[in-house]
């Protein structure tokens, strides 16, 4: 028997009882399309900035935090400072910083004031290498938005601003109850029961047939295109 082609689907695009798609309000379709279109760019743009770093034999988490050395104080940074501006967490600077204290562009020395605090700075070989490479990776980000005029740009950058700095103000829409791990394992959390609850209800009232609703071939592919 010949089998039949299988119809491609995305994640929560169909019902799981008709696997019909859902139906999804326009206004929402957009928020979801804009988001798509700002994660594909966000990708592309830190490929471009990889393998720009790359030529000088450095990693972009190498070359971010020595760029964010270079700007700050005579006394550097502490790690808990550097993990806020990079938005990483300090033991993953660990790491990266041990690196560079191994390649000598940085390193670690105890604050001046307090002995218990230990600060990141670069060292000399290390601001020398931030003085060549800095100049030489704006061009290449240059390089890679050359096709936008610079009135494009400038509009890009203030729908981006006003982007973050909404992001910023707005309360998150998912509430950030955490999870703490007993006996080594990880104990489900209110928002983990919740969520698990609130999926329960969506099937039990998908069961069945979804009688009157109107065909909808718009599903969150569509959302990608144009």
């Amino acid at each position: 028997m010949k089998e039949m082609p299988r119809t491609r689907q995305s994640h929560g695009d169909a019902s799981p009882a008709t696997g019909s798609p859902v139906a999804i309000p326009d206004h929402t379709k957009l928020s979801v399309r804009v988001h798509l279109r700002l994660a594909s760019c966000r990708n592309l743009l830190m490929r471009e900035s990889r393998q720009s770093v790359e030529r000088w034999g450095l990693t972009l988490p190498q070359f971010d935090i020595l760029a964010e050395l270079d700007r700050a104080p005579r006394a550097g940074f502490t790690f808990g400072e550097l993990s806020r501006l990079l938005l990483v967490t300090s033991g993953n600077l660990t790491g990266i910083v041990d690196r560079l204290e191994a390649d000598g562009l940085a390193r670690r020395e105890y604050d001046k004031g307090d002995r218990r605090v230990v600060r990141i700075v670069l060292t000399r070989r290390g601001r020398q290498l931030v003085k060549r490479v800095v100049p030489l990776h704006a061009s290449d980000i240059e390089a890679s938005l050359a096709f936008m005029t610079a009135e494009d740009l400038g509009v890009l950058n203030d729908l981006l601003g006003a982007l973050r700095e909404g992001l910023h103000k707005r309360p998150s829409a998912v509430s950030a109850e955490t999870t703490k791990p007993i006996d080594g394992r990880a104990k489900p959390g209110r928002r983990t029961q919740a969520g698990s609850k609130r999926r329960q209800a969506l099937l039990r009232r998908s069961d069945g047939a979804v009688a009157g609703r109107p065909d909808d071939h718009e599903t969150r592919d569509g959302a990608r295109s144009g």
